[in-house]
């Protein structure tokens, strides 16, 4: 388990790495999806796992809608303290009005003109299983999530959460090949990275199983399954490469992690011989350190819209 400041740090480093990632054929098709928004019909959006709030920051410097409501999903209160010291004095200033919550659970509002900004600490799970909010969201969003939860459970969710007709925008979707250059030892490195993704296939949390190496292409059939129609798709592939010996931004930590995380994992791994990691994980250290590394993972993003207003119907425990 990553300590929560180090993971903060590793959210802030991958900004940049995702903002070069995202597809922007999907996501201009989501910015022409959108209905119009004003100052008194303003867009209700929700992101689902917001971390310290990289996609809300996007979601504004990119222009993705003049008036919104958005609220921030995300059940770590560090993250959450994270995006209010990060963005909220920044972008918006400091000055705080109430507003609805969604629910009983300790949520955090900040009023600034527009958009709106909601924050909740709760659990995905928690949220999309809430009786009331059926049809209520003009947008919702889900980047880096998808690979990580019971995808058919929480898209049935979301198709409740939707309004009719209205999107959801799920983005950065692990797709099952991660790749790092120079590789020394080719062999190896192929068996440690199979072994990384049987982890993934294998990861369980108080939910049941979540989440696939290749959630990706899974998510195909999962939306056609629940009849959400896909309006957008396209990779966003992740490549972190140096420029002249260096690294942008801060990306040279965002590999340090990405090492950090294999290495950690696969120490639990008896099938994996640990005096053999640890020397990988040493030597793409100090490939990162000498600005040598090329790292690339492949991803996918979604648009989908809702379902019609006749499947909205059903109670939020029915099966869809």
């Amino acid at each position: 388990m990553i300590p929560s400041d180090t993971y903060i740090s590793y959210l802030a480093a991958k900004k940049s790495v995702d903002d070069r990632a995202l597809n922007r054929y999907v996501w201009q098709k989501l910015k022409a999806g959108l209905r119009p928004s004003t100052p008194r019909e303003p867009l209700r959006v929700i992101e689902f796992g917001a971390g310290i709030g990289t996609m809300f920051e996007r979601v504004v410097e990119w222009g993705l809608a003049p008036h919104m409501h958005y609220t921030l999903v995300e059940q770590n209160p560090d993250y959450l303290d994270g995006f209010r010291s990060r963005s909220v004095p920044e972008q918006f200033g400091r000055s705080h009005t109430p507003h609805e919550r969604i629910s009983d659970k300790a949520a955090a509002v900040e009023t600034h003109g527009s958009p709106a900004v909601e924050t909740l600490c709760a659990d995905l799970y928690d949220v999309i299983a809430e009786p009331g909010q059926q049809g209520q969201w003009d947008l919702i969003i889900a980047h880096a999530v998808m690979d990580l939860v019971e995808a058919a459970e929480v898209l049935a969710g979301f198709a409740r959460l939707v309004k009719p007709g209205g999107l959801l925008y799920l983005s950065l979707i692990y797709d099952g090949c991660t790749e790092f250059l120079p590789s020394e030892d080719p062999d190896f490195e192929q068996a440690l990275l199979c072994r990384y993704h049987l982890s993934m296939d294998r990861r369980a949390t108080r939910h049941g199983h979540t989440g696939t190496s290749r959630a990706a292409r899974a998510m195909f059939s999962r939306l056609a399954a629940l009849n959400l129609p896909i309006l957008a798709a396209g990779g966003s592939d992740w490549l972190v490469y140096p420029r002249a010996g260096r690294y942008p931004a801060d990306e040279a930590f965002f590999l340090d992690t990405i090492i950090d995380t294999i290495d950690r994992q696969l120490q639990q791994d008896p099938a994996v011989d640990p005096d053999r990691l640890a020397a990988w994980a040493s030597r793409k250290h100090n490939r990162v350190k000498a600005g040598e590394l090329i790292f690339m993972a492949r991803n996918m993003d979604f648009l989908a819209r809702g379902p019609a207003l006749q499947q909205q119907a059903v109670t939020p425990h029915q099966p869809i």
